[in-house]
């Protein structure tokens, strides 16, 4: 049913993200799915910003994150799976991949709040929910 999958994770929220990997790694036996990781590393903003960080400090930070998203998503599907990093806002950056790569499904989580145990869409699940190209599973993890 679902060729392709885009599943973006916040390596913030490693449980999460485990959650929805299992998720993505049973429609690759299920279904024979390509799946596809990303991640979002917010970016300096403005120019100011950035004038007071090393010239190469957000790409030492790039390929860090990139190495700890390969070794995180091979630890979970083993080598099930392709990833990818951005770097923008979050929603905006996964949209673009998603119209880039086409997807038939992407799978996105939401989680409990702390204080009332209720589960919430937060913002970037509902704009992805609301904006996607392709269909989009909310998963309550």
């Amino acid at each position: 049913m679902f060729k392709k999958i885009l599943v973006p994770i916040d390596m913030q929220h490693k449980g999460v993200a485990a959650r929805l990997l299992k998720q993505a790694d049973e429609m690759v036996n299920l279904f024979g799915a390509q799946v596809h990781v990303i991640t979002v590393m917010p970016g300096y903003g403005m120019p100011i910003v950035a004038s007071y960080f090393p010239a190469d400090a957000q790409k030492k930070a790039r390929n860090e994150m990139e190495a700890n998203l390969k070794e995180f998503v091979q630890s979970k599907m083993k080598n099930r799976a392709t990833t990818g990093l951005s770097v923008g806002k979050r929603s905006e950056e996964i949209l673009k991949v998603a119209r880039r790569r086409n997807p038939d499904l992407m799978v996105v989580g939401c989680h409990k709040k702390r204080t009332s145990g209720d589960m919430v869409l937060g913002s970037c699940s509902s704009k992805l929910a609301t904006h996607s190209p392709c269909s989009v599973m909310i998963l309550k993890v």
